[in-house]
């Protein structure tokens, strides 16, 4: 278990007006659930006082919302990131509008705008901290180039801006930057072409081999050694699971169409999971290259895609979010499903999955709102809107979640485009 214990999930820019008005199309209250939390055979219950909504007083820590221009009538909501060191917080809005937020303070300490080559709004956001204590931001604007930005360890800019070809990784899947490195996976759109960039090190260009499809999804090992890639199909060419070396960027083996929206490598790099159309997962053995998937089937079809895959940090279990539905496998001996959640209206996807303190804990977004169940208590937590909230392009528009346990406080940035920080329940 790490001392140190963040985990980060990034959010996806999603199309909306900039003004903040509450969308009909969306009930007020949260749907019913066909299924829920269990141990020991009894339902979970929410955790006294819980569900908190926005406008709650207690156990707030921080609320900021970005008043940078925004000179877009149409754009995304803003993209934020957690530096791995948990000092600052960095947002940008649809007008490139910059903030950057000391999390010890929760004070702003810089603010500033950065010009873009394409008038489209960013959608993807990443922070890195180098051995000197100084930050890298990259702002990814759509799939067209990747904007760094340096900070000083006070969090203040450093120098112009530069930039490279290409987009983050901005879905619903595994974020498209090494674990241990400082390499980041970067894609461009109408050129279906993967590079991965080193931050340290500006001659490393590697482009990934053979990988001509349109890109979705990644997942590095976690020594960094190889990663996987999913992608759509492109100019009739089928959609493929692949794996390559990151540092000579060869294939080294190629799935096929595994008809996936998703995928994760294991924390030990032996298991590759895939979402398999809608009605399973797979689970590949990266150590055998002919070796047949284990297939996990679901207890009936999803009307709707995976969002998301997660292993808790041992590997111990296995998590898939989707639309109306959260699955947990436990993976020894045999994977076995001991956990689903559903509700009972499959237009809210439930994603953002972030396993706390290995598997103690389970924060995910559903609803417009954060929540988190509690495994050894079969409690469940709820940070979310309330009737007199509003958000932007429905209730949970990939939000963005994060949690600092050291700082004892979880939040992100909610589907109203407002940062909120709170007590993190003991």
């Amino acid at each position: 278990m790490l001392t140190v214990f963040t985990l980060l999930l990034l959010s996806v820019g999603s199309e909306a007006a900039t003004s903040k008005t509450f969308n009909a199309r969306y009930p007020q209250r949260p749907p019913d659930l066909l299924s829920d939390f269990r141990k020991n055979n009894i339902s979970s219950t929410w955790a006294p006082g819980h569900p908190k909504d926005w406008t709650s007083k207690d156990s707030i820590k921080y609320t900021f919302s970005d008043g940078g221009p925004q000179t877009y009538t149409t754009g995304a909501i803003p993209v934020a990131a957690l530096s791995p060191d948990e000092r600052l917080l960095v947002t940008v809005n649809a007008s490139n509008h910059v903030s950057v937020i000391a999390t010890t303070t929760l004070m702003t300490v810089a603010q500033f705008t950065f010009t873009s080559n394409y008038a489209v709004a960013p959608s993807a956001l990443r922070v890195f901290v180098d051995s000197r204590g100084q930050y890298d931001v990259l702002i990814s604007v759509d799939y067209q180039e990747i904007r760094r930005i340096r900070l000083s360890y006070n969090g203040t800019q450093i120098g112009t801006s530069t930039t490279y070809p290409g987009g983050l990784l901005c879905d619903y899947g595994s974020p498209s930057v090494s674990h241990h490195s400082r390499r980041v996976l970067a894609a461009v759109r109408n050129l279906p072409h993967y590079n991965i960039y080193d931050l340290d090190d500006a001659t490393v260009n590697i482009s990934l081999s053979n990988q001509i499809d349109d890109y979705f999804d990644a997942s590095f090992s976690s020594d960094d050694q190889y990663v996987a890639t999913r992608s759509f199909s492109y100019s009739g060419i089928p959609g493929s699971t692949k794996l390559f070396n990151t540092t000579t960027g060869t294939l080294i083996r190629d799935f096929g169409d595994t008809s996936s929206e998703v995928i994760s490598i294991s924390p030990d790099g032996n298991l590759l999971a895939t979402s398999h159309n809608s009605d399973a997962l797979q689970i590949w053995d990266l150590r055998n290259a002919t070796s047949e998937p284990l297939t996990l089937s679901l207890p009936s079809k999803l009307i709707r895609s995976f969002t998301t895959l997660v292993w808790n940090t041992d590997g111990s279990y296995l998590s898939a979010g989707a639309y109306g539905n959260l699955f947990i496998w436990k993976t020894s001996p045999t994977f076995q499903l001991v956990q689903h959640l559903q509700l009972s209206e499959d237009q809210h996807d439930v994603s953002q999955l972030l396993w706390v303190e290995v598997s103690r804990r389970l924060a995910y977004r559903t609803f417009g709102g954060l929540e988190m169940y509690d495994f050894d208590t079969n409690l469940k937590y709820r940070w979310g809107f309330s009737s007199l909230s509003h958000w932007i392009d429905g209730p949970n528009h990939h939000a963005l979640t994060y949690l600092a346990r050291n700082s004892e406080w979880i939040g992100g940035l909610d589907s109203d485009a407002n940062v909120r920080i709170w007590d993190y329940p003991t």
